[in-house]
């Protein structure tokens, strides 16, 4: 019997995946994210189809319980994204100090004339 959560965490995967694509097309997201989106999406839809998948990790990783694998993976995949952020945050910062030396180089230029 297929439960309420299988069916939201179907939905979701499906929603992420549609999402990342749509984002790819418009090139308002890399290659990268969209395969990182793509992965989450296709394990929510994989999980919310055989449940029972999420056992091999528990058995792997030899912990008691699945909510300790959940919330594992989540710490993890939480450490993965705020390493990915700050990642860009250091590449615009780059950016806007570049945009703000050649606004202050304009703004010269235009004052001595």
């Amino acid at each position: 019997m297929i439960r309420l959560i299988n069916i939201l965490g179907i939905l979701f995967g499906f929603y992420f995946l549609f999402k990342s694509y749509l984002l790819v097309k418009k090139k308002e997201e890399d290659v990268k994210q969209f395969l990182l989106w793509g992965l989450i999406g296709i394990i929510l839809v994989i999980l919310g189809i055989y449940p029972n998948l999420a056992d091999i990790p528990l058995r792997i990783l030899n912990m008691g319980e699945r909510i300790n694998v959940i919330f594992t993976m989540g710490i993890l995949l939480s450490i993965l994204l705020i390493f990915n952020l700050n990642n860009q945050i250091k590449k615009m910062d780059a950016q806007i100090s570049k945009l703000n030396e050649e606004i202050a180089i304009l703004k010269y230029k235009r004052e001595n004339k």
